[in-house]
């Protein structure tokens, strides 16, 4: 899905639209703040868009905890011992077969 409207209770009297996605059996749909993809390691390089994207077809068949415990260890162990300077949020669903 394209970016969409503004952050929650950012901004007063904004107005939002509304989408919709049909998800199948055993789909994921994954939400998350800019603090996973712009998680920073020692060296200062961000953990990207690319590398969520080559974790997601290993998150296949795992539940949403699961799923989220996996990509929330990979992002801390790209980012190791270096300060975090974002919040870092998931919602993950999973739509049961």
């Amino acid at each position: 899905m394209p970016k969409g409207d503004p952050a929650l209770g950012i901004l007063a009297d904004v107005q939002f639209s509304e989408k919709s996605i049909s998800l199948q059996m055993g789909d994921l749909f994954i939400i998350y703040s800019d603090g996973v993809t712009e998680a920073r390691n020692e060296a200062g390089h961000f953990f990207g868009e690319d590398n969520l994207k080559r974790l997601l077809p290993k998150l296949s068949g795992q539940t949403a905890a699961a799923a989220g415990t996996q990509i929330l260890e990979t992002v801390d162990n790209f980012v190791g011992t270096a300060r975090a300077n974002d919040d870092l949020s998931l919602i993950i669903i999973r739509k049961a077969e």
